[in-house]
């Protein structure tokens, strides 16, 4: 007895998957699809596991992937925002990885300004959720980070001046909540030193009625 042609490519979600279909008409066509479909399984995983061997998550090329293709958006909408708000949150862990882990990874920072990729981030996208990441990245980044210079280097950038003064939407009322919380953590890590680097003119201070907040 002859078996039933295969489905045709995108037919069923099962189709490739090494899945048994369920229209299979006889036992024997079941059995001579059985071993192709061992070696389909055994197939996927090997392709699985290659690619998250040679895809190290925590590494100065999983942070250079992030940036670039961050780079290459345009503006954020909705078909794209879930790579952002992504590429976001990782970035925060892969900086603080390298903070316990390898310089590097915050000279890979500095050196492709990441800061103003954030800010320009902001600028293109009008997504709530995009700007509650950007400002949980941030507190997560300040808060966590505990080698000087990278406090003096986020500091003295200009763009967190942008974002401290940025017009986020507070009529949403978690966006003031991760506002606030940005705010705590910049001011956690203030002192004599630090809180010149990061407001430079009374115009500044005056931009935001939260900054009162950020005396040390």
């Amino acid at each position: 007895m002859r078996c039933a042609p295969p489905p045709a490519a995108g037919a069923a979600p099962w189709a490739g998957q090494g899945e048994r279909s369920p229209r299979v008409g006889t036992a024997s066509c079941a059995s001579e699809l059985a071993p192709h479909a061992h070696h389909a399984d055994r197939r996927g995983f090997a392709a699985m596991w290659l690619f998250w061997r040679t895809r190290n998550r925590f590494s100065i090329e999983e942070l250079r992937y992030l940036t670039d293709q961050l780079q290459k958006i345009h503006v954020v909408y909705e078909a794209n925002k879930e790579f952002v708000v992504e590429a976001l949150r990782s970035i925060a862990e892969l900086m603080i990885y390298g903070d316990q882990h390898d310089p590097l990874f915050f000279e890979f920072f500095m050196e492709k300004q990441i800061m103003g990729e954030f800010a320009r981030i902001l600028r293109i996208s009008k997504l709530s959720r995009v700007s509650l990441q950007l400002l949980q990245t941030m507190s997560i980044m300040i808060q966590n980070l505990r080698n000087e210079h990278s406090i003096y280097y986020i500091f003295s950038n200009e763009h967190i001046n942008f974002l401290i003064t940025y017009s986020f939407d507070f009529q949403i009322d978690e966006m003031l909540s991760y506002y606030i919380s940005f705010l705590r953590a910049i001011s956690g890590k203030l002192n004599k030193n630090t809180i010149s680097l990061l407001v430079t003119t009374k115009n500044v201070m005056r931009s935001s009625p939260f900054l009162s907040m950020l005396r040390p």
